[in-house]
């Protein structure tokens, strides 16, 4: 299995359940992290990104 790189990412961002990304040139780049999908989703949509979710985590982990 790959490692999934993601730019421009802050620490923080594994945290939460949800991440959204563009892809441009091949590669992912941050764009911003949720606790709510459906924020999420309206970003992503938004933006034309994707949804990376994190099963791990429901919502936001304080600390991590």
């Amino acid at each position: 299995m790959k490692n999934l790189t993601i730019l421009n990412m802050p620490d923080d961002a594994f945290n939460y359940e949800f991440i959204v990304v563009r892809e441009i040139d091949g590669y992912l780049w941050y764009w911003g992290r949720y606790a709510d999908g459906f924020k999420a989703e309206q970003t992503a949509l938004g933006i034309g990104g994707i949804i990376i979710h994190n099963v791990r985590i429901q919502g936001y982990r304080k600390g991590g």
